[in-house]
């Protein structure tokens, strides 16, 4: 280093000048060499950066003009669908049935990665729609909707992602199967005989829902229900809550009968808001944690703060009665 640059480097370390003054002085001392960096910063291969730049402008702007050509005579004999399929963009499908005549059999829906919504309407068909990015244009749903049986199949391993809307008739339903991994099933206005929803690592919520029978099973993700009915509720999941709330409202029976509720996870809560005018009986365990009961007239068999056996007085005679099984680990149990 010379003496000029040391003399420059000693005045701005003495604060007698400022960084962009030193700067100036610097470039003023070695002026060949910042030329010659300026001119490697804008023509770092030395070849004429401006010209090639120019070069590549005129080169690109002629392959896009003629993919556009090719595009546009090809879009007239697949249509736009294909293209869209191409390019990974979002692809919508939807497929309705006939006029539905009576009650629905079966409903069973098969799949992975995709967000599954049952809701009921007021039509007399079937509508299944949704959309799709899928990975490849091969890859697309097949949908069958004969019978009165919903059916859609795909392959899993060619979407990216994907969303599947199944509109179903307000009539009785025997049997609703919804079978999924990584992604969620929310089921809204559905009267059925028998409900199975199952899915991994995601969320099942049910709202506005009649049915004899319904099993919810997933696993690192939450259980909510809101306005349901039924006979027999079983929850499953794990390191995530059960919320069963607003539920059985208006459904006091003529003759006696006894609901029964599981409710089973792991280091996470359990929250159950009961229905008026029903008896109650309670099984609640839990670790490391409490569990606590805000009911009224509750004959205790055992209670400590982390176990609860307890049932309504005149249970058994109670026409309509409420058996729970309620069970978690590391977390709170609440009923109300």
């Amino acid at each position: 280093m010379n003496d000029e640059k040391m003399k420059i480097l000693e005045m701005l370390e003495k604060g007698e000048i400022t960084a962009e003054q030193a700067s100036a002085l610097l470039s003023q001392v070695s002026p060949h060499k910042a030329e010659r960096r300026e001119r490697k910063e804008h023509d770092p291969f030395g070849i004429g950066w401006s010209g090639l730049s120019a070069e590549l402008g005129n080169i690109v702007e002629e392959v896009t003009s003629g993919i556009e050509e090719v595009t546009s005579s090809l879009s007239e004999v697949f249509g736009n669908s294909f293209f869209t399929e191409m390019k990974g963009e979002r692809v919508s499908f939807s497929q309705s049935s006939g006029a539905i005549q009576g009650d629905i059999a079966s409903v069973k829906l098969i799949s992975k990665n995709a967000k599954l919504v049952i809701i009921g309407h007021d039509e007399n068909f079937i509508r299944l729609s949704g959309e799709y990015v899928a990975k490849h244009s091969e890859a697309r749903p097949v949908i069958n909707l004969e019978g009165n049986k919903v059916e859609i199949a795909y392959d899993y391993h060619a979407m990216h992602s994907m969303k599947i809307l199944c509109e179903l008739p307000n009539v009785f339903i025997e049997r609703l199967q919804l079978d999924n991994k990584n992604s969620s099933i929310k089921v809204s206005e559905i009267r059925c005989r028998n409900l199975s929803a199952k899915t991994k690592n995601a969320s099942i919520k049910l709202s506005d829902v009649e049915a004899d029978k319904a099993i919810l099973e997933t696993s690192n993700a939450s259980i909510a229900t809101e306005e349901v009915k039924f006979n027999q509720l079983y929850t499953k999941t794990s390191n995530a809550s059960i919320k069963l709330h607003d539920f059985l409202n208006g459904a006091e029976n003529a003759e006696a009968y006894e609901h029964e509720v599981e409710a089973y996870t792991t280091n996470a809560s359990i929250s159950v808001e009961l229905p008026e005018n029903f008896a109650y009986k309670i099984q609640a365990t839990t670790t490391n944690a409490g569990v606590k009961c805000d009911l009224d007239d509750m004959d205790y068999e055992k209670q400590t703060k982390t176990y609860l056996n307890g049932k309504s007085p005149n249970y058994e005679q109670t026409r309509n009665r409420i058996k729970l099984n309620l069970s978690t680990t590391n977390a709170s149990i609440k009923i109300e």
